[in-house]
């Protein structure tokens, strides 16, 4: 289990997932008493008021492609509960697709980025999105992007699933 990432700067970058390689689909998510842990393929980004994230992603596996699932957390209290028996977390899909890593690195040793075969993805394909998401898929070694509205968010949980090639996943996101 990893901890809910509490980014320091609402224009800092931070590296979410490191080398993940989960291949075991996406974990179902339903209403939770308590705040949504990490699990093997996420990482849960406390969202502190901003309204948008900008996710990168990144990896080991020229031509590999990856599945990615954006889920935002909304704390729900019950009015008629002054306890905190009376608060759930409510996890609302916000955007599913896949990316495929180019060719062009971003790692070296040293940088705290990862080692220095690591690729980014170029090529980000929408397969479901709500309004507000943004994406930006060059296909030509250029950083591609998924950019969200948070909506009001608590949380912001990033999954992926290793569909073919591609051996591990890093995702950094930008608060803004």
């Amino acid at each position: 289990m990893q901890q809910v990432l509490e980014m320091k700067s609402s224009l800092q970058m931070e590296m979410i997932l490191d080398g993940d390689t989960n291949t075991t689909g996406f974990s179902a998510r339903s209403c939770l008493a308590d705040p949504p842990e990490s699990a093997s393929g996420s990482g849960i980004v406390f969202c502190r008021g901003a309204s948008r994230s900008r996710l990168y992603f990144g990896g080991v596996g020229a031509g590999g492609t990856v599945n990615y699932r954006i889920i935002l957390w909304y704390k729900v209290r019950n009015k008629d509960v002054d306890t905190n028996d009376g608060i759930a977390y409510w996890p609302e899909v916000q955007a599913l697709g896949v990316f495929t890593l180019g060719t062009k690195t971003y790692g070296s040793g040293g940088t705290g980025l990862g080692a220095s075969g690591n690729l980014i993805a170029d090529t980000v394909t929408e397969t479901m999105s709500k309004s507000g998401t943004i994406v930006f898929s060059p296909g030509d070694n250029t950083q591609g992007y998924v950019d969200v509205s948070l909506d009001n968010s608590m949380f912001m949980e990033i999954q992926t699933d290793i569909a073919a090639t591609a051996t591990s996943v890093d995702v950094l996101v930008q608060l803004g």
